[in-house]
């Protein structure tokens, strides 16, 4: 496509400047080197790590105004709608089964999703699908279990095999909802184990929204600070270059 072919070209012009890039980057490095026996290595010209990792054939499939964090990491069967963000030290690990979100879905910083390869549940197939306009806060854990549209998980929060979290929930921080749970539609719920505490107001329900809205907002800002927009070019130009080697 003109896009694909267009970040194609981009990669190839930035691949042309590599080496005076990495003469610059030596030369900086050298001024700033710490003294001999120190741990710490500045000559690392290039990050390591790979947010997008391809398992067993399956490669995570994004929206193009996805907002993934460098250090964010999705392995495998992962799919996830448009104007979606995954926030820093996130990890999507969808190697045995499917992980599927929705629009506007946000999921923060250090949140762990995994899936079980068998089912689990009537409804949860080993998979996890988190519905439109979810907020899943700092250090969740969510295995193989669904979540409905317009819900907010509370930081620290972890929710196990076959839990249902119904449409207009909202789980306080901290909340352990149990293997099999089913969280009815407008409530407030928390604890360990989950317990209700009370129906959401008409305030609450309206908030959910706006939150998802407005980490989206949060996350073109981030995105921004990163000139090359997330897509496999780079893997692509590497397949190009491989019969000229």
């Amino acid at each position: 496509s003109t896009v694909r072919g267009g970040r194609v070209e981009t990669m190839m012009r930035a691949l042309s400047l590599r080496p005076f890039f990495r003469k610059v980057f030596a030369r900086n490095a050298a001024e700033v080197r710490p003294q001999a026996g120190s741990k710490v290595d500045w000559t690392e010209l290039y990050s390591k790590h790979r947010p997008i990792v391809a398992f067993d054939g399956k490669v995570p499939e994004l929206s193009t105004d996805v907002f993934v964090a460098p250090n964010a990491t999705l392995i495998g069967r992962v799919r996830i709608g448009p104007k979606s963000s995954i926030w820093y030290n996130a990890v999507l690990r969808g190697d045995v089964n499917n992980i599927r979100l929705g629009a506007f879905v946000n999921v923060q910083d250090r949140t762990v999703i995994t899936v079980n390869k068998d089912s689990v549940s009537e409804y949860a197939l080993g998979s996890t699908v988190i519905h439109n306009f979810v907020s899943i806060g700092h250090g969740c854990l969510l295995k193989s279990c669904i979540i409905e549209e317009e819900s907010v998980i509370g930081a620290g929060s972890i929710i196990m095999e076959g839990a249902v979290v119904e449409k207009n929930v909202i789980l306080e921080p901290g909340t352990l909802v149990e293997a099999d749970t089913r969280i009815p539609s407008g409530e407030v719920w928390g604890g360990n184990p989950a317990q209700f505490i009370r129906k959401c107001t008409y305030d609450d329900i309206h908030h959910i929204e706006d939150l998802a809205n407005d980490v989206y907002e949060l996350s073109t800002t981030h995105q921004d600070e990163f000139y090359l927009p997330y897509s496999t070019s780079y893997w692509e130009l590497e397949q190009l270059r491989a019969p000229l080697k």
